[in-house]
């Protein structure tokens, strides 16, 4: 099974699944209870929750956009932004969604519900895989401010 980004919410974690049909599952912690939470999908190749409005955002590589659903019910889909060309690494953070893409090799950033806003944030020459915000909103304890974390390979 080839899974690539898994992201956890209390007590689950949610995975992307490229074998035979894409798909998101999601499982207890343990491995229990593991059943297919999103398909109708082509391949996901970026997860995020953003735990102040309970939603969780994709990247789809075949679909060329990113999305939205509910994290409880994994209803109530939302296209956030459509025609990009490599979408791969997704974070969000307050207000935006944050993405690198493969075939411009860029980082943007677009407003999570609208997709208005869509800025061009640098080129990269570095095929980026991934990409993290660190803030200490998102943490327990202290930490820093705002940081985003690139991951290339």
């Amino acid at each position: 099974m080839k899974t690539d980004h898994c992201v956890w919410m209390y007590s689950y974690l949610y995975w992307s699944n490229w074998m035979n049909k894409a798909r998101v599952e999601r499982s207890a912690l343990d491995g229990a209870d593991r059943m297919t939470y999103l398909d109708d999908l082509g391949r996901v190749s970026g997860l995020v929750i953003d735990f102040d409005s309970s939603r969780l955002y994709f990247a789809d590589l075949d679909r060329h956009s990113i999305e939205s659903v509910d994290l409880t019910t994994g209803t109530d889909r939302h296209v956030i932004m459509t025609d990009l060309d490599r979408p791969y690494g997704l974070t969000q953070f307050r207000d935006f969604v944050y993405w690198t893409d493969q075939g411009t090799r860029t980082i943007e950033r677009a407003h999570k519900v609208t997709g208005q806003n869509r800025t061009r944030i640098r080129y990269t020459d570095a095929a980026v895989m991934d990409i993290s915000v660190i803030h200490n909103s998102r943490q327990i304890g202290e930490f820093c401010c705002f940081v985003l974390l690139l991951h290339t390979y």
